[in-house]
């Protein structure tokens, strides 16, 4: 996604923001949820405030859960 907001690519930023916004409502991740919305709208407003912003927060997300399943799956 990143590479995608470098070349202001909207339409991969919109694909690539769907599917993590799927995946998030799927798991019940609703602030990844929410962020991942936030950066499909941008994308169809063709507007990318904030977008390297959201993508950093959904990258922190994704830490944050990869520690706890990790943590989760020592014990």
């Amino acid at each position: 996604m990143i590479a995608a907001i470098a070349s202001d690519d909207f339409g991969q930023i919109a694909r690539e923001a769907h599917h993590l916004k799927g995946a998030s409502a799927n798991v019940g991740a609703t602030a990844m949820y929410l962020v991942a919305d936030k950066l499909e709208k941008l994308a169809y407003e063709q507007e990318l405030r904030d977008a390297t912003n959201l993508v950093l927060e959904s990258k922190e997300f994704i830490n944050s859960m990869q520690d706890f399943l990790t943590r989760k799956n020592s014990v």
